[in-house]
């Protein structure tokens, strides 16, 4: 997913010049809200460092993790729509994070003059399709264990370079909180 996600940015020169000139930085210290669910779309972020949870919260009043994105991911794409929809999902900090954010107006503007990135935004969002359908599919018809298994693997591969004992997950964020277990939504770096 990663690849894919840094990809949006893959311009001529020149326009990476541009967009990255029409950023704001922001810093964010850990659990912060950067939006909400449901709020309208009015900007698009790139992550630089750091990493941001992604989550829903069901009509029972749990946090369901949907995912975590870290460094060289955008997330709020239905920013480049015309018309700004509501956010999918609450992004929560999971630590010191650091993302470039563009508003509204001027990534609609800069979608129609560099076409590519609103096509790379859309291949974006189409992978997130594939992962959740995968997601789900798993989830109907794979054990709990499996689920685990897969995903304590998974981790093990993520944060191998940096040791067990950097693994960002505290104990109570996470309590109550469901958390997927399929492989390919937890790819390895």
């Amino acid at each position: 997913m990663g690849q894919h996600q840094t990809d949006i940015l893959n311009q001529p020169a020149g326009n990476i010049a541009k967009i990255m000139e029409a950023a704001v930085v922001r810093r964010f210290a850990a659990g912060l809200t950067i939006t909400r669910c449901d709020e309208p779309a009015m900007h698009l972020f790139l992550i630089e460092t750091g990493s941001v949870n992604f989550s829903r919260t069901t009509p029972e009043g749990r946090e369901v993790l949907l995912r975590r994105l870290s460094a060289g991911e955008a997330f709020r794409l239905g920013t480049l729509l015309d018309t700004p929809i509501g956010y999918i999902g609450t992004a929560e900090t999971a630590e010191r994070t650091e993302v470039y954010t563009w508003e509204h107006e001027w990534v609609c503007r800069c979608a129609g003059e560099h076409p590519t990135l609103a096509q790379k935004a859309l291949r974006i969002a189409l992978e997130y399709i594939r992962l959740y359908s995968v997601r789900h599919l798993a989830l109907v018809s794979d054990s709990a264990k499996d689920r685990v298994s897969r995903t304590l693997l998974r981790l093990g591969v993520r944060i191998q370079p940096a040791g067990w004992s950097s693994l960002p997950v505290h104990r109570t964020r996470f309590r109550g909180c469901r958390l997927d277990t399929h492989p390919e939504t937890h790819p390895s770096r």
